[in-house]
C-alpha cells in the first residue's frame, strides 16, 4: 500500500519552539499512522535541527520559491507570469502528491495552492503567536482564496484562539485549539560547548532563560533586572540557553553580550548559545525563567521548565498564565517593568529553600494533566479524521 505524505513548511529548520512541535507531530505521523514526512526550510537552516530529522528518517529541502509570492519582485511580475508561476508551483506539489500539508510558514501561499493541488486533502492555517490587541483584518483577493480552500485553522492556546477569531472574522468555534506537548530532549553523554561557560563554583542559584534572540523576547528587562538583583544577591546566576538562525537574533545576541560587559555583569551573566542538551542544562538550574516583551502562543521554553519540575518566573501575559498553575502567579511581573521583575527574582530567591520542591512538583503534575503528547496526537487525529478522509483511506 502507497505511503501517504505529509509536508512540513518551515521559516527556519534550526531549534525552536515551532520546530519541536512540528518534529513531535512529524514523529508521531510517521510512528503511528504510517506516513512519509518531508520538510521543507524557507529561510535558513543549522546542522542542530537537521540532524534531528535525519535521526527521524525525514527528508528536507530549502525551498525559496514559495515565499517569493506576494514578495516585492511578485508584485513587478504582469498578471499572465503570475498566474505562470503559481501554476509552477502547484505543479511541484502535485509532483509529490502530498495529503496534508502543516505550513507554520507561508500558510496563505501555500493553502491557495492546495486549490491547485488535487491530492492536499487537508491544509491548517496555524495561529502560534498570540495578539495583545487582535482586530479584524480586511481580507483581500488572497485571503478569499485562502477562505475558499477550507483551511482547518488553529491556535496552540485558547487566548489564541480567541485572537485569531477576531482576525479572521470566523466564530471561535471554527478555531481548533492543539496547545503543545511536552517534550524531553537530551543527548546523553554528548559534551557541548556550553558547559565549558558555567560557573564551577556554585553558590548562590542558577536561573535560566531559554529563548532565541527574537524581538518579543524580553532579554533586555532580564538582564537590566538581573543587574539590580546581585547588588544585593552577589552569587546569583543567569544563563541565557539560545541564539536562533536570522541574523538578527545573532545581531541581539551580541547587542547583549556587548551591554553585559559594559555593566560588569558578565561575572553573573552567562551567554551559552545554541544548547542541544536543555534536559541536561536544566538539570543544572534552580529556576527556570521567560521574559517576553509581548504575547505568545504556548511557551514551550516554560513546558520544558515544569518537565524539570522547576519553579519558575516569568512575564505576566496571557501565554505564560494559561500554562501555569495558580501557585506560581506570584512570581510573574509586568513585561518591560525592571522593578517588577526585580522584586519577582527577589520573592523567588526568598521563597526558593522552603517553596522550590512543592512548587516544582505542582508544575509537573499540571503538565502532565494538561500537555500530555497524547493529548497532542490525539487531537491531531481528530482533526485530521473530521476534515478529511486522510485516516481512513
Amino acid at each position: 500500500m502507497k505511503k501517504k505524505k505529509a509536508l512540513f513548511v518551515l521559516n527556519n529548520l534550526t531549534t525552536g519552539g515551532i520546530q519541536s512541535q512540528a518534529l513531535l507531530i512529524a514523529h508521531y505521523l510517521i510512528n503511528d499512522l504510517g506516513f512519509e514526512v518531508e520538510f521543507w526550510g524557507v529561510k535558513t537552516k543549522q546542522s542542530n535541527y537537521t540532524d534531528l530529522l535525519e535521526r527521524e528518517g525525514i527528508s528536507y529541502t530549502m525551498n525559496s520559491s514559495i515565499p517569493f509570492i506576494f514578495s516585492a519582485g511578485y508584485f513587478e511580475l504582469n498578471k499572465f507570469q503570475k498566474i505562470k508561476y503559481w501554476l509552477q508551483q502547484a505543479r511541484t506539489l502535485n509532483k509529490k502528491s502530498y495529503s496534508v500539508i502543516f505550513p507554520f510558514a507561508c500558510p496563505k501561499q501555500i493553502n491557495i495552492l492546495k486549490l491547485l493541488s488535487p491530492s492536499v486533502k487537508a491544509s491548517f492555517f496555524f495561529e502560534r503567536g498570540g495578539h495583545d490587541n487582535p482586530k479584524k483584518e480586511t481580507p483581500d483577493l488572497y485571503d478569499r482564496l485562502v477562505k475558499l480552500s477550507k483551511p482547518v485553522y488553529l491556535a496552540n492556546s485558547y487566548h489564541g484562539a480567541k485572537a485569531f477569531a477576531i482576525i479572521k472574522g470566523l466564530p471561535e468555534s471554527k478555531v481548533e485549539v492543539v496547545r503543545n506537548a511536552h517534550f524531553s530532549n537530551g543527548y546523553e553523554g554528548e559534551v557541548e560547548d556550553w558547559e565549558a561557560l558555567i560557573p564551577k563554583q556554585k553558590e548562590g542559584l542558577f536561573f535560566t532563560m531559554i529563548a532565541n534572540f527574537f524581538e518579543y523576547k524580553d532579554h533586555a528587562t532580564l538582564i537590566k533586572a538581573f543587574g539590580e538583583l546581585i547588588k544585593n544577591h552577589p552569587n546569583m546566576h543567569l544563563l541565557l540557553a539560545g541564539l536562533g538562525g536570522p541574523q538578527k537574533c545573532h545581531d541581539r545576541s551580541n547587542h547583549f553580550i556587548e551591554l553585559v560587559k559594559k555593566n560588569n555583569l558578565s561575572n553573573n551573566i552567562h551567554f551559552l548559545g545554541s544548547v542541544k542538551n536543555t534536559k541536561k542544562l536544566l538539570k543544572l538550574t534552580d529556576v527556570g525563567v521567560l521574559s517576553s516583551a509581548s504575547s505568545e502562543g504556548c511557551p514551550n521554553a516554560v513546558l520544558e521548565y515544569m518537565q524539570a519540575k522547576l519553579p519558575i518566573v516569568g512575564s505576566s501575559i496571557d501565554a505564560i498564565k494559561e500554562v501555569l498553575p495558580k501557585i506560581q502567579h506570584p512570581y510573574l511581573f509586568e513585561p518591560r517593568n525592571v522593578k517588577q521583575c526585580t522584586i519577582a527574582l527577589t520573592k523567588m530567591i526568598q521563597d526558593h529553600e522552603k517553596e522550590h520542591l512543592s512548587i516544582g512538583t505542582t508544575n509537573f503534575d499540571f503538565l502532565q494533566a494538561n500537555f500530555s503528547l497524547q493529548m497532542l496526537t490525539d487531537k491531531y487525529f481528530s482533526i485530521l479524521t473530521k476534515y478529511s478522509n486522510i485516516i481512513s483511506n
